[in-house]
């Protein structure tokens, strides 16, 4: 995302063709961008302080244009879908795709998407489970994802589960819903304490319609089986690892 920038995503019908076959296309179709952008015929966005230029992100069928916001990268992005649908007989679903832009006036806006034939996209916009493009150091951008952590831990679910069931679900849970938004941003203190408190009620509270009781601290539970703990992931250290990982 930078100023001026516009995005727009692409539905590709695939009915009827193997996995193999849709991904050698999406292959060519990320070299024609490329050479387009050599020839400066589509103008990228920059990212970040190194200036990373970034024109397309590709996932399976989903496709993702990025480029700033003139006419001539807005036509050249629909003559390489175009020149798609001529070479790989499959259908460009124009209804189905979405185009969004980061400081783009409306008027410009609505003029792209009549040229593309598609609606306009809201900012944060989900793309492969994310939310991209809101401001991730605050909470409210974290609620889909404590929602979801609530919906597997529900107080119903832990009355029919053992202690060991439990802890099951803490790890199993915390591993697989947060683990992109863990992986790309640092959680705000206040929605980890509420990640927390889910845990602690899940664990703690089930079959309880009263003051929970914590018999050890919760420090003591995250800790690893060795030193007495029960191994369960402390989000605050888990973020940090994913993080590191990037260095």
């Amino acid at each position: 995302m930078s100023n001026g920038g516009i995005q727009t995503t692409k539905g590709v019908e695939t009915r009827g063709f193997v996995g193999p076959f849709l991904i050698s296309y999406s292959c060519r179709v990320g070299r024609v961008v490329r050479q387009a952008e050599g020839k400066q015929l589509l103008e990228s966005i920059e990212i970040g302080e190194r200036k990373v230029k970034v024109s397309m992100l590709q996932y399976a069928d989903d496709n993702l244009f990025c480029c700033k916001d003139n006419f001539q990268s807005l036509f050249t992005v629909k003559s390489i879908m175009y020149c798609f649908k001529l070479t790989s007989y499959l259908k460009v679903y124009y209804s189905k795709s979405r185009i969004g832009g980061k400081s783009v006036s409306l008027s410009n806006l609505n003029s792209f998407a009549s040229i593309l034939n598609c609606d306009l996209m809201k900012i944060p916009f989900t793309y492969l489970g994310m939310k991209v493009g809101g401001n991730h150091k605050r909470c409210k951008s974290w609620e889909g994802v404590l929602g979801k952590v609530r919906k597997w831990l529900d107080k119903w679910k832990g009355k029919r589960l053992s202690m060991a069931g439990r802890i099951f679900m803490i790890k199993s849970v915390l591993t697989s819903i947060p683990l992109f938004y863990l992986l790309m941003f640092f959680v705000p203190v206040a929605m980890m304490k509420e990640l927390k408190k889910v845990q602690w009620t899940f664990f703690w509270g089930w079959g309880s319609e009263g003051k929970k009781i914590a018999w050890v601290s919760w420090e003591k539970v995250c800790a690893n089986r060795e030193f007495g703990g029960l191994s369960v992931i402390d989000i605050r250290h888990f973020n940090s690892a994913l993080l590191g990982k990037w260095i």
